[in-house]
């Protein structure tokens, strides 16, 4: 499968609880939603889940491909923040996950980097559910492995930069190197404690991983992509249409 940066369209849902009226919206989100379960279910097996309450109150970031006035989604991970969770009373999940599967070091010292960026008024925000459409991940050239390669970085850097997201915290899967990707962004083991089996994807061995500053090769593809962030499609409960490109996207639909 053959695919150019011109075949594709970012789009963010936010708060899509919030936003459930909206058709397009949740056509989105059901299409994103099963990307997410072929992708699990071929990586870490039938039984993972990879869907919680943090989908309906959290942020999707999506590739699309363009297909006529259709979007079809191939890339998705979502957001977490700090504050979303606490207005949605929800634990905030790198907590969760390490009080479960973590060991005592690992919570300390999360514990302490989580109140240090309160002590500094910044944000933290956890990415979870990279997922890849089957179609793309068994016919993609060695070309579109590249360009979603550097997309994905571009969009955590944009994402974090245009929400003011000034911390990120995710887990990266050691059998499917994530965390070597995770590391070209600019994340590290948070600690020497960091790694774990994550029962949820059937003891995976994964490590949580931190930054507060990307690479230079993240902050490189942020720029060289910077037109795809920009006409994002936005639906939020707090702007109806975000930009001319949506608008017209909407209206030739």
């Amino acid at each position: 499968m053959d695919i150019d940066v011109s075949d594709l369209q970012v789009v963010v849902l936010d708060n899509v609880k919030k936003m459930w009226s909206n058709e397009f919206v949740r056509e989105l989100f059901n299409k994103t939603l099963q990307i997410k379960f072929d992708g699990y279910d071929s990586v870490y097996g039938s039984n993972v889940i990879s869907v919680d309450k943090i989908d309906f109150f959290g942020t999707h970031i999506i590739v699309c491909y363009k297909n006529d006035t259709k979007l079809e989604p191939i890339f998705a991970f979502k957001s977490a923040t700090m504050k979303r969770c606490h207005e949605f009373l929800h634990a905030f999940p790198a907590v969760s996950l390490v009080k479960r599967d973590g060991n005592y070091l690992c919570n300390q010292n999360l514990q302490y980097l989580l109140d240090d960026i309160k002590n500094r008024g910044e944000e933290v925000s956890y990415e979870s559910s990279l997922s890849q459409s089957i179609l793309v991940r068994k016919n993609k050239t060695i070309k579109v492995k590249q360009l979603i390669h550097e997309v994905t970085m571009m969009l955590a850097v944009s994402y974090h930069k245009s929400y003011g997201i000034e911390n990120m915290l995710a887990c990266g899967v050691i059998e499917v190197k994530t965390n070597k990707f995770f590391q070209k962004m600019g994340l590290s083991d948070l600690c020497k404690d960091s790694y774990f089996k994550q029962t949820d994807i059937n003891d995976n061995l994964v490590s949580l991983m931190y930054t507060k500053k990307f690479s230079d090769e993240a902050l490189l593809y942020a720029m060289k992509y910077r037109n795809l962030w920009d006409d994002r499609l936005t639906f939020s409960p707090e702007r109806e249409i975000s930009s001319d490109a949506e608008a017209s996207f909407l209206k030739s639909a």
